[in-house]
């Protein structure tokens, strides 16, 4: 299954304002960005959501998160990008996906995107809007570096397990539980991935990441001193009611990961997905990182992982693996097996262009990733089955509904005038883009609206015309 880079710029002009634009996608580009209002305050308060305890059983906060996902598609997909990212989806074959690339600057780059929400869906709730629960959207941080390249392997990869203790080797956290879960998950590939649990105390990461590991997995608490990220080593007691922390600042981690030839860093600790404790992982050359926007429980975590290794072992790509462990956790890792909204939680950096991490050569690997890929689409099955049908790229209406609406409802003055508001709300936008029946020609009403239409389709920008049509004749399409 092949993605497509969406690639967004976005980069805050001031207080209270966002610049955004494409770069590149299957639909076209943008020539210049577009400016949006940013409500600083609001922005806090998104962050501040997902430290509550407890966040992902609190009464209502289904509707929170609907709430807090279209605050964010009002930032990072205004009208022209949002236009592109759908003219995008319908551009690709049905079997392939779009990959939503967020390029951010520093005070953008940590706010939970993943639970962007679709701007024209209008079901109050309705979990089918947010984006990230799309099978063919992959929702990624960083630009593509050239420089990452990976090659193929015929061998077993790797993975290390470094679990997080209390004083007394308490286990606070549930690690043991969660490298016994994700091992007794993982034995289908077990020939292909080998674990090696380590307790994150004194050098035992060190000593564990002088050898070549593919994969480093860490589980415990992660957290930010004087800017600085780190992950929690060991709890090493209370002092005046206080946590005494043995941290690993990620400079130091990037150095050890980087000597290993990893590939792939996976936190399930808190706050791991934050900025402090990724920028020098991520700078340092990693791949490929996940972590958590804030808390989430063990039970999540194991399934999200599950997913994501097992897709990965059999040489799937990032893309195929992160949306499958979305989607599985969605889908029954909630408490007593019922939907889980922690899907969210979970941030994936992939400076990469290469959506496959562990390419495999060898016999046998076909048959394994067919039937991966039909795991994933029964997990898909039974999404659809729980939620609805997730919407996909559409304009909610068809090339020929749109014609036979306009051809019906508007005379040819009429039409003119739905040129004009096109062409000015493609002026408001900042898009370089002229527009009349004048322009795209053609001999008479019928062939002249076909021929705007598919003006429009080629260049990724018909859904301005489906807007000019509902403004002008509501529920007409």
């Amino acid at each position: 299954m092949n993605f497509f880079d969406f690639q967004i710029s976005a980069w805050q002009s001031g207080v209270d304002h966002v610049q955004v634009m494409v770069h590149s996608s299957p639909a076209g580009n943008m020539r210049r960005p577009v400016s949006v209002p940013l409500d600083a305050q609001k922005s806090d308060d998104l962050r501040r959501v997902f430290q509550e305890s407890g966040w992902y059983s609190q009464h209502g906060i289904d509707q929170r998160l609907v709430e807090l996902g279209r605050h964010l598609a009002s930032v990072i997909l205004p009208r022209p990008v949002y236009v592109l990212l759908m003219s995008s989806l319908e551009r690709i074959s049905p079997d392939g996906g779009l990959r939503l690339r967020l390029c951010l600057d520093e005070p953008l780059v940590d706010l939970p995107w993943e639970y962007v929400y679709r701007p024209d869906n209008h079901d109050p709730g309705s979990l089918a809007g947010f984006l990230c629960l799309d099978p063919r959207v992959s929702l990624v941080r960083e630009a593509p570096a050239t420089t990452l390249k990976i090659s193929a392997s015929s061998v077993d990869q790797r993975m290390v397990f470094a679990g997080a203790f209390w004083s007394g080797h308490r286990d606070h956290w549930g690690v043991v539980g969660e490298y016994e879960d994700l091992g007794e998950a993982l034995a289908p590939v077990g020939d292909l991935l080998d674990l090696d649990f380590v307790t994150a105390a004194e050098d035992h990461i060190e000593d564990a990441l002088r050898e070549p590991a593919a994969i480093f997995h860490y589980a415990g608490h992660t957290d930010v001193a004087r800017g600085r990220g780190y992950l929690v080593r060991e709890v090493a007691g209370v002092d005046a009611n206080r946590q005494v922390f043995d941290p690993l600042y990620s400079e130091r981690l990037a150095d050890l990961l980087q000597g290993a030839g990893t590939r792939l860093a996976v936190s399930s600790a808190c706050n791991s997905g934050r900025w402090p404790f990724v920028e020098p992982l991520i700078r340092a050359g990693l791949p490929a990182l996940v972590g958590t926007q804030g808390t989430v429980t063990v039970r999540a975590a194991n399934a999200f992982c599950e997913k994501l290794y097992l897709s990965l072992a059999v040489g799937l790509s990032l893309d195929e693996a992160v949306t499958w462990a979305r989607l599985h956790v969605l889908n029954g890792a909630g408490f007593s097996g019922e939907t889980s909204l922690e899907w969210g939680a979970f941030m994936v950096y992939m400076p990469t262009m290469e959506a496959i991490l562990f390419p495999r050569s060898g016999d046998g690997l076909n048959r394994e990733q067919e039937a991966t890929r039909n795991a994933r689409q029964d997990t898909i099955d039974g999404v659809y089955a729980a939620v609805g049908e997730v919407q996909g790229g559409r304009l909610a209406v068809d090339e020929r509904a749109l014609r036979q609406a306009v051809v019906e409802s508007f005379d040819v003055e009429e039409v003119e005038t739905l040129c004009a508001d096109v062409q000015q709300d493609l002026d408001e936008d900042g898009i370089a883009l002229q527009v009349s029946l004048e322009m795209v020609g053609g001999t008479g009403k019928t062939a002249r609206v076909r021929r705007l239409i598919d003006y429009l389709d080629r260049r990724g920008y018909l859904g301005y015309l489906v807007d000019a049509v509902r403004r002008a004749r509501p529920g007409t399409i």
